[in-house]
């Protein structure tokens, strides 16, 4: 590793020398060009992207809206790009050892998202914060009270992303994993967190996601019920919520084709294709496509996955544009194993000492499952006035299991393996919302205002086919191969146990919330929101009788911050409360209906943007705590008792940097401390399952940025682990680890060229499920634009 980093530092101390000479032969031979980027009422436009195409070369505006560019004399094509604006083109005409002045470049408000397309190596790739799900308005990030990481599409495309659960790995203090039905999660501040939302609404998906529509993902960290309800569990969880962006049409064409080959059969084709489709400009079209093939690089097991993703923008006049969108996605795989002991008759207590080979299945060839998902979302934009705007959002979600199979494996003794098997089929899930927002920005008296009033209407309903995790048989390990699982002996013992059970559940959600970020002064802002959620469910019915009956909550959700800039754009101080809840059926054994479980968090902080930029950071401190949690009633079996507790407390430190021209890093450290306060004796005072103490993860990236060899580049990272449990009881070890992967690419203005090591010391981990993850392997991709 010493002699790999002094390596590095070589290689980084020629390439500097090189740039610098190059540099000074563009200050003999060329000029520069100057200017300002504005918006129509004369404020900056901070980050906008300045390029030069034909060059591969830009920059990105200052928090003055200003730019430098030094370029060879000759005529030139400026493209200027900020989000939420119309792209303006511009020639230049640069003679040798001059400065064009362009002074202010004002660009329109446009209705329709534009991409902000950088190419250049020299600004810090990786900080993309602007993002309005987070607040549900335009604030920057300096002015806002909550931590958040965001994903961008710069970064994962370097990591050569191939796997959703890829992206989450950069999340700060995030522990990546998958359950068994394969959706993706991470592990937020101590709390299991799924992906559920999608360009900030509700989208029940429970499978996994395939990352060939990703434009970024957005992790909002901590209880965020005030601005986004928690009509279901799996979409805003105590630690947070998880919110993919998805690629949206643009006003120029464009388009690449990509093959990616790799270990273990990988092969992987996708195409994203971007077209406006008039001359005007108004009606614009973008679609994403991707097919998957890869083999389990265990003895037993693949996955074959397809994606098509049309999209339709349409500006039908100044005021009003239209968005439709939707994702099709279709998979057959084998789904993740379960792992579970019995304490009594195993010795081992740490899943590095499981005596059985990694690369080893205990499942059987035929238990493949096909899943689908289906989402359609629409949005339309009004502008109202100069200060508001309308926006409403239709989403529809439906996850299906045709025909699927979960594998349990229970270890009875250290040689002995019972096998079961839960089979569901078919079985769909729908998830429909309805989003109405007004945001607003105008002053009363000298104070400015920005606030966002709303309300939110969800429907659940869920029709499931499903059996319990029926005993299939028991595997002496010492004895292999294993005897396949036939699906015909299985069907026969679903029959014997009576069939499937089949079970549906209807639930509504009305949500109404406001938020107001009222600036105090320049330095000073306060945030205030509230919201209030009325929640029914119709009742549970299994095999046509109630097993539930139906009822009713409401609740209330508050959420405070401040934030004071000390050095003022650049470095503010923040400090907010946020609230959380969780709808919960059912009543005790004495006949009181559960309350919704509630949680609250404390935090404070600090975030850095300096140097133009280059340089941002959050720091953070959060104490979460839960009750009305639900335990087991000791007295009354099958009961549960609402007088459960549970706190998660930490800190988190996130750093992007750009320190020299093509040099990007990214670092995250989370350290949290969860707790079960108050709980049945064999869990009270201990760790929830799956959440380590310690989290990190790093990307060090280094593209060549001038001369011959632009566009060349080689990326470094790694995450890391500390030991956790794999049950609540804290009585079987997840093993630490600490996980390397590296890149190396060329990139130029028709290809795009890369491979990818991963897991480059073949460590061996495990998810908290108790499923191996992957050992060595590589991956070799190719782009072609056009």
């Amino acid at each position: 590793m010493r002699r790999l980093i002094l390596l590095l530092t070589a290689f980084a101390a020629v390439i500097t020398c090189r740039q610098e000479t190059c540099a000074a032969e563009v200050a003999q031979n060329g000029g520069r060009i100057t200017g300002r980027v504005l918006s129509q009422s004369g404020e900056p436009l901070v980050g906008a992207s300045v390029l030069v195409e034909a060059l591969n070369t830009g920059d990105d505006t200052d928090r003055s809206g200003g730019f430098s560019l030094s370029l060879p004399a000759g005529r030139h094509m400026l493209k200027v790009f900020y989000l939420g604006y119309v792209p303006r083109n511009m020639e230049v005409t640069v003679k040798p050892g001059g400065t064009v002045s362009l002074k202010e470049i004002r660009l329109k408000p446009s209705e329709v998202s534009i991409d902000q397309v950088v190419v250049h190596g020299g600004f810090n790739r990786f900080s993309k914060k602007e993002t309005e799900t987070v607040a549900r308005m335009p604030l920057k990030n300096m002015e806002n009270a909550q931590v958040y990481n965001v994903i961008p599409r710069q970064l994962t495309q370097e990591q050569l992303v191939v796997d959703y659960n890829d992206i989450l790995q950069n999340i700060t203090g995030g522990n990546v994993s998958s359950s068994n039905n394969s959706s993706n999660q991470s592990m937020l501040r101590g709390f299991r967190t799924f992906n559920g939302l999608r360009n900030g609404m509700a989208s029940y998906t429970m499978i996994a996601i395939d990352p060939a529509n990703i434009e970024s993902v957005e992790a909002i960290k901590g209880p965020a019920g005030t601005l986004f309800g928690n009509s279901n569990a799996s979409l805003v969880t105590f630690g947070g919520v998880m919110n993919r962006v998805t690629k949206r049409p643009q006003d120029h064409f464009f388009g690449e084709a990509g093959f990616s080959a790799g270990s273990w059969g990988l092969g992987r084709f996708t195409v994203d294709l971007n077209t406006p489709l008039n001359d005007d400009r108004t009606a614009l079209a973008r679609i994403n496509a991707a097919y998957h093939t890869e083999n389990s690089f265990q003895d037993i097991g693949y996955q074959r996955n397809f994606l098509i993703a049309p999209s339709l923008s349409l500006r039908v006049n100044e005021r009003l544009s239209l968005l439709f969108d939707a994702e099709i996605y279709r998979t057959t795989r084998f789904l993740p194993a379960n792992f579970s002991y019995s304490a009594s008759g195993v010795t081992f207590d740490n899943m590095k000492d499981l005596p059985l080979d990694y690369r080893t299945s205990l499942s059987g060839s035929d238990l493949d499952s096909k899943l689908g998902t289906s989402n359609f979302f629409a949005q339309a934009d009004y502008k109202i006035s100069e200060q508001w705007k309308s926006t409403t959002n239709y989403s529809y979600a439906m996850t299906e299991y045709y025909d699927a199979y979960r594998l349990y494996t229970v270890w009875q003794t250290d040689s002995t393996v019972m096998r079961g098997v839960m089979a569901q089929k078919p079985q769909r899930q729908i998830m429909t919302s309805l989003q109405q927002n007004f945001t607003g920005d105008f002053k009363i008296g000298r104070m400015r205002n920005r606030i966002v009033t709303g309300i939110n209407y969800t429907y659940f309903k869920a029709d499931l086919r499903y059996t319990s995790a029926l005993p299939y048989d028991v595997v002496n390990i010492n004895q292999q191969p294993f005897s396949d699982i036939q699906i015909s002996e299985l069907d026969q013992i679903i029959a014997d146990n009576g069939g499937y059970t089949q079970q549906r559940n209807e639930e509504h959600n009305l949500g109404i919330y406001a938020s107001d970020v009222l600036d105090v002064t320049d330095r000073l802002f306060a945030m205030a929101s509230v919201r209030y959620d009325y929640y029914k469910s119709k009742g549970v019915y299994m095999n046509g009788k109630m097993t539930s009956d139906a009822y009713d909550q409401s609740s209330w959700s508050p959420k405070f911050g401040l934030v004071y800039q000390p050095w003022k754009e650049h470095l503010s101080l923040f400090a907010n409360y946020t609230d959380g809840f969780s709808n919960q059926n059912g009543a005790d054994y004495y006949g009181k209906v559960f309350k919704p479980q509630r949680a609250r968090q404390w935090e404070g902080g600090v975030k850095l943007e300096a140097f133009d930029n280059r340089l941002t950071a959050t720091l953070s401190y959060y104490d979460i705590n839960v009750n009305n949690v639900l335990r087991q009633d000791t007295e009354h079996l099958g009961f549960s008792i609402q007088d459960g507790e549970r706190s998660s407390k930490g800190f988190e430190a996130e750093i992007v940097a750009n320190p020299l021209s093509g040099l990007n890093l990214l670092c995250g450290y989370g350290y949290n401390d969860s707790e079960y306060t108050r709980a049945n004796a064999n869990v009270e005072g201990k760790r929830p399952l799956g959440t380590p103490v310690h989290m990190a993860n790093f990307w060090v990236s280094y593209r060549i940025p001038v001369g011959i060899m632009k566009g060349f580049g080689v990326g470094l990272g790694g995450n890391y682990a500390s030991d956790s449990y794999l049950n609540d009881t804290n009585t079987f070890v997840l093993p630490a680890y600490f996980v390397l992967s590296s890149t190396v690419f060329y990139e130029k203005n028709k290809y795009r060229i890369g491979v990818k090591v991963g897991n480059l010391t073949d460590e061996k981990y495990w998810s908290y499920i108790g499923s191996p993850q992957k050992p060595r392997h590589f991956i070799c991709n190719i782009v072609y634009k056009f």
